[in-house]
């Protein structure tokens, strides 16, 4: 009788050779993935690069920014308080790592600075196009228009050709506003919006002249900060902002940032230089004209760079941006 099947060897070597096969599948799709994984991790990181230097670079190169360009003559008049680097004028100021920018945490916790980064200030002011109309000495501007672009508690920069002036809105009614002497937070210390302003001086009071501009003040600090989400690397650029009626917001801005280190140029100078150089030169700030941003980025994905930050992709970028106002 003639036999007919397989036997058992040949369905052995079926068997090998069906396994081979998926091995050869699946060792294929394995790749696939690796790579699709690595080219989504590389677009991730550039897209915040993209992101984070966009923004930045916008932002700092208005820094200093006061619309009658005498950013170095401004009187405040505002209480001291935690929160007082947001309010006094300096247009720009950096602090190196390990170095403290209050109001800004140093620590662990969700949005609290990371250590060993730098941080920066950047100031200027939010163009709505209003001025004044008419000024005393009593605490009252009347703005030019009907409406009102200003609310309560807002802290605003009045400025002419000669100086400008920083104060917090206390009542608001038309186009009428009015700024007393207070404790709200920060509140005014006095009425003197002249030169030198400040609470320890003797106040010395000034009317701005019909025209003369009046604004929101911008102000933010940028660092980097602790995210919660370890899942992705754990870090995020972050900014402190001065918001409408003098609130103070913390924002998460570009997840997977993990360091930012920032040198300056002075002006006429052919050297790049630390915050604390700058900081020791007399009126180093109001020379600084350029900045160099170094921005460490890690992707969201893991067990696509190797054994290093969890086996995520890390690339280091350089930008150079050059101050406007300066």
């Amino acid at each position: 009788m003639k036999q007919t099947g397989l036997t058992l060897i040949e369905l052995m070597i079926s068997m090998v050779l069906g396994l081979m096969l998926l091995a050869g599948v699946s060792s294929l799709f394995q790749a696939n993935k690796q790579t699709f994984q690595s080219n989504q991790s590389l677009s991730q990181i550039q897209e915040s690069v993209r992101t984070t230097f966009g923004i930045l670079s916008r932002e700092l190169r208005q820094t200093g920014y006061t619309k009658c360009g005498n950013g170095n003559n401004v009187a405040s008049i505002l209480n001291s308080t935690a929160n007082e680097n947001l309010y006094k004028w300096r247009g720009i100021y950096g602090v190196d790592k390990n170095v403290v920018l209050a109001p800004i945490v140093t620590g662990t916790g969700v949005g609290e600075r990371v250590a060993d980064t730098s941080a920066i200030l950047v100031q200027g002011l939010q163009e709505l196009g209003y001025s004044v109309a008419k000024h005393d000495t009593t605490g009252q501007f009347i703005l030019n228009g009907s409406t009102m672009p200003f609310q309560v508690n807002d802290i605003l920069m009045v400025c002419d050709y000669s100086q400008a002036s920083i104060f917090q809105v206390n009542t608001v009614s038309g186009n009428k506003l009015n700024y007393t002497k207070a404790s709200a937070n920060p509140g005014n210390c006095q009425l003197g919006l002249g030169l030198p302003g400040g609470c320890a001086n003797t106040p010395f009071y000034i009317a701005y002249s019909p025209n003369s501009s009046i604004e929101r003040l911008v102000s933010s600090i940028w660092y980097i900060g602790n995210n919660g989400r370890t899942e992705e690397g754990g870090r995020s650029l972050y900014r402190m902002r001065l918001a409408n009626q003098g609130q103070v917001l913390t924002e998460e801005v570009v997840a997977g940032i993990t360091g930012l280190d920032i040198d300056y140029h002075l002006k006429d100078k052919n050297s790049w230089n630390t915050a604390a150089e700058v900081t020791a030169i007399t009126n180093g700030w109001q020379q600084v004209d350029g900045l160099k941003l170094r921005l460490s980025v890690i992707s969201a994905n893991s067990n696509v760079g190797g054994n290093r930050n969890d086996g995520r992709l890390q690339r280091t970028f350089t930008q150079t941006i050059a101050l406007r106002n300066r």
